[in-house]
């Protein structure tokens, strides 16, 4: 990594991809596809959980070290990972029980679920502008070169990892997104 132009904000890329794997399973849902928006929203979890470990084990311990520095900064985000993850894991439960609907309770479930998930998408987008406003520019100041050049590659070479695995499924639901989509367009 070029040292002169690492920052913490290169962190972002994994709420894009979180964000990215959030709005395929909605796309899911709307197309009518339970099973497989169920099994997105297995995997975004997952992704999630990975990402908040991470943060949790290196970030953290430099978000105390900001907080005795600048407190505004972080206080924001104290307590945020706990309520995504319970509202993923309703989710999660509200997908399962999807599942054993008929077509037409299902439609209904569906729109009841999109309507829930309006909130967890609230929080993530705030967390995230939260954290690349206040957090990772925080990091930035109290790190050196050094610091970040490890904590950065070791989170992203780890993050890549755990989306390498979840890539061929994802890759799977997209495709289907995309030949759903060729055939509306032809009818």
């Amino acid at each position: 990594m070029d040292a002169g132009s690492l920052s913490f904000e290169q962190l972002q890329s994994v709420h894009d991809d979180l964000s990215g794997v959030f709005t395929l399973h909605q796309e899911l849902m709307v197309c009518g596809e339970v099973a497989l928006a169920d099994e997105i929203l297995d995997l975004f979890a997952s992704l999630l959980e990975v990402h908040m470990n991470q943060e949790e084990n290196h970030l953290f311990p430099l978000i105390i070290r900001l907080l005795k520095m600048a407190p505004d900064r972080a206080v924001p985000l104290i307590g945020e990972h706990e309520r995504m993850m319970l509202l993923v894991r309703i989710f999660q439960v509200k997908m399962k029980d999807l599942l054993k609907l008929s077509a037409s309770e299902q439609r209904r479930g569906i729109i009841d679920l999109l309507d829930q998930q309006s909130e967890f998408k609230h929080l993530f987008v705030s967390h995230d502008e939260s954290e690349h406003e206040l957090l990772l520019p925080g990091l930035n100041m109290i790190t050196n070169v050094d610091e970040r050049i490890q904590i950065i590659s070791d989170l992203i070479r780890d993050w890549q990892r755990s989306v390498q695995r979840a890539l061929p499924r994802l890759r799977d639901a997209q495709e289907f997104l995309t030949e759903h989509d060729r055939e509306r367009t032809v009818n």
